[in-house]
């Protein structure tokens, strides 16, 4: 790992500070969940003014390179503005998600008990179908050139049984997970980040399918 101070936070649905509630630590979306909303929309205009640009240029010169080329970025105009309704629907239609751990920070080789609450608004019930998984995930920034990546992969993943369960009123699905003994703890380094990540998938009738991220942050310590 490439030593450095500042932390990355990528691809979550909520951050690294939990709530203390009574029977654990609670993560939510809270506004977080219009955050892809604002940021598809805010790239679908600017897609959108680049595409008109592109297209007044080729009726004006006539060149049919132009044009062609014009036209595929109007065809990704309209891919953009797809996505930014989805996620739209998504931010309006789904309520915040909301995951309870009985530990904050996990350690390695300790079972913590979980439950996720998330629901379709207007409709109290728990989604028709929900799936749950945890991974481990790996990502590392690099420099070619003048251009900055990062590549990410995931290098485990454990499927989680989910059974519903309500909590204070709330209807929701419990779980469980143990933190292998030998994995990684959460490392956040300037060019590196190792991560523990709960991944709920949620479908219900009449609203777009929704998946939420929530971190899990693993301390370097081995339950006993």
């Amino acid at each position: 790992m490439t030593k450095g101070g500042r932390s990355r936070r990528m691809g979550h649905d909520a951050s690294y500070e939990p709530q203390r509630v009574a029977d654990g630590w609670e993560l939510t979306t809270g506004v977080k969940r219009w955050t892809p909303v604002l940021l598809t929309g805010a790239f679908a205009v600017v897609w959108t003014i680049v595409t008109l640009v592109l297209v007044a240029i080729g009726l004006r010169q006539g060149g049919f390179v132009l044009l062609a080329f014009a036209a595929a970025f109007a065809v990704a105009d309209i891919l953009v503005w797809v996505a930014f309704v989805k996620a739209y629907r998504v931010g309006k239609e789904w309520g915040d998600a909301v995951l309870v751990l009985s530990k904050w920070p996990v350690r390695l080789g300790e079972t913590t008990h979980g439950w996720f609450h998330r629901t379709a608004l207007g409709d109290n019930s728990m989604a028709d179908h929900v799936t749950a998984r945890l991974i481990l995930r790996e990502s590392a920034t690099y420099r070619v050139g003048t251009d900055t990546k990062t590549a990410t992969e995931d290098v485990a993943t454990v499927p989680l049984e989910v059974i519903p369960q309500e909590r204070e009123g709330r209807p929701g699905v419990a779980f469980e997970f143990t933190i292998p003994g030998e994995g990684p703890p959460t490392i956040e380094l300037q060019w590196n980040l190792v991560e523990w990540l709960m991944i709920f998938n949620l479908s219900e009738a009449g609203a777009p399918d929704v998946v939420s991220t929530l971190p899990v942050r693993v301390a370097p310590e081995v339950a006993r």
